[in-house]
């Protein structure tokens, strides 16, 4: 899991909102995609760091 779930929870306790178990495993996916996105933007412009940018 790369999402901490005691974060995005405090997120929507603060705004009187619950989180389903799925909401999660929807996020962790999403998040995953971006950064396997980014890396292969890094890869295609021969950086090896990722930046805000790639995303």
């Amino acid at each position: 899991m790369i999402v901490k779930k005691a974060e995005v929870k405090a997120i929507a306790s603060e705004r009187n909102y619950r989180v389903s178990k799925e909401f999660y495993e929807v996020l962790d996916n999403k998040v995953l995609e971006m950064v396997e996105n980014a890396i292969i933007r890094a890869s295609n412009n021969g950086r090896k760091t990722l930046q805000g940018y790639d995303i």
